[in-house]
């Protein structure tokens, strides 16, 4: 086919677009990925209809080829994309000053290098992304449920954000994975959830910030994490390890039972206000120092038990309910600390359970407290 121009449209020939199955972006029809457009007219009589992709691809009287599962391709600076159905390819890669709005299924055998700017904006259906993926650039999602598949995993790297708007992201299976050593961002007003089985693992320098609205964390979690003023950040059956360091303004809910997956965890609150209504495990060795606010509030309904030692160098109010210290376990109220006690119980599994003050213990409130041997 020969090139030629149509209004102002130059189609190019098929055969110089594409090499070795590297696809590149054209934009001949708009900016969806399937789009099709009717360029001109072809045949010996010009009966038909001549027809382009944003591909670069042009065909008499058919529809064009597009990227497949064997082929590469790579958006480059200006591109602005939006992948509206389902995709299969060998690899994708977005440069710098690209754009790709993702809304369909993403299955990538080798691997995704983000660069640019991915938008995930599926509004009404749970999509899957297979394959690993890695974000050097920004990578936003703004709506709906984007599922990690078996043994896939993203990798938010040093200097890259992974922004947290609306939403949830979950995983298959325990294999799938979120590699965090960049930003992990929870901004706008709204909720979103990171769902177990998915394992969330922080390594230096990454951090967890949620900036705005609340951000529910079920799996695993590690490494700093930063609640800004009138955000919130819920721990569902959260399972730490490693150093967590959970600071800010902000809101903490801890929720549903809490584990330690290390034997020599340290986990250091030192955030405006706490709000402890579950079990909290920790293992042999392991501690919790408070710096914050933290408020026991479990309803009369349920008996929570901590197991480990707990470092209270701030304020610890317990409003509510029963709290049993476990087994050799030991609050310990520092120099310069409160812990105050309004309405409830507070036991110990057995005589190997402590409370050492050096602090100000503190019964407050028209309430009953009991301390139970």
């Amino acid at each position: 086919m020969k090139i030629r121009r149509v209004g102002t449209l130059l189609i190019l020939f098929a055969g110089g677009i594409l090499h070795a199955g590297v696809w590149h972006w054209y934009g001949a029809c708009g900016h969806y990925w399937h789009q099709t457009c009717v360029v001109g007219t072809c045949g010996s009589q010009n009966q038909y209809n001549l027809v382009a992709n944003n591909w670069g691809q042009v065909v008499c009287n058919g529809t064009p080829s597009f990227p497949g599962p064997a082929d590469t391709v790579v958006l480059q600076p200006g591109d602005s994309v939006i992948l509206e159905s389902d995709v299969e390819l060998q690899r994708l890669i977005i440069q710098e000053g690209a754009t790709l709005v993702w809304r369909g299924n993403l299955t990538v055998h080798e691997v995704v290098e983000n660069h640019g700017h991915l938008v995930y904006a599926e509004g009404y259906y749970n999509r899957t992304f297979s394959g690993t993926f890695h974000n050097y650039g920004t990578f936003t999602q703004t709506t709906g449920t984007l599922t990690l598949d078996s043994a896939s995993t993203l990798i938010n790297h040093p200097g890259a954000t992974l922004e947290l708007r609306l939403g949830s992201l979950y995983a298959q299976d325990s294999s799938g994975t979120l590699q965090n050593s960049g930003l992990l961002l929870k901004s706008s007003t709204n909720t979103f959830y990171l769902h177990s089985p998915l394992r969330l693992q922080q390594a230096p320098p990454g951090s967890l910030l949620v900036h705005e609205g609340t951000l529910y964390l079920y799996g695993s979690l590690s490494g700093p994490v930063y609640v800004d003023a009138g955000a919130a950040l819920h721990l569902r059956g959260a399972h730490l390890s490693d150093t967590t360091r959970i600071a800010g303004p902000g809101t903490l809910f801890l929720e549903g039972d809490l584990v330690s997956t290390s034997d020599s965890l340290t986990f250091i609150t030192s955030i405006d206000s706490i709000r402890w209504t579950s079990s909290f495990s920790l293992g042999p060795g392991s501690q919790w120092l408070n710096y914050g606010h933290l408020v026991y509030a479990e309803i009369w309904t349920y008996l929570r038990t901590f197991s480990g030692t707990l470092h209270n160098y701030g304020i610890f109010t317990q409003t509510t309910g029963n709290l049993t210290l476990d087994s050799a376990s030991t609050f310990i109220n520092h120099p310069g600390a409160t812990l105050e006690l309004l309405y409830g119980n507070l036991y110990a599994r057995d005589s190997s359970g402590t409370l050492q003050n050096s602090g100000l213990l503190l019964k407050s409130s028209t309430n009953t407290f009991t301390l139970w041997s």
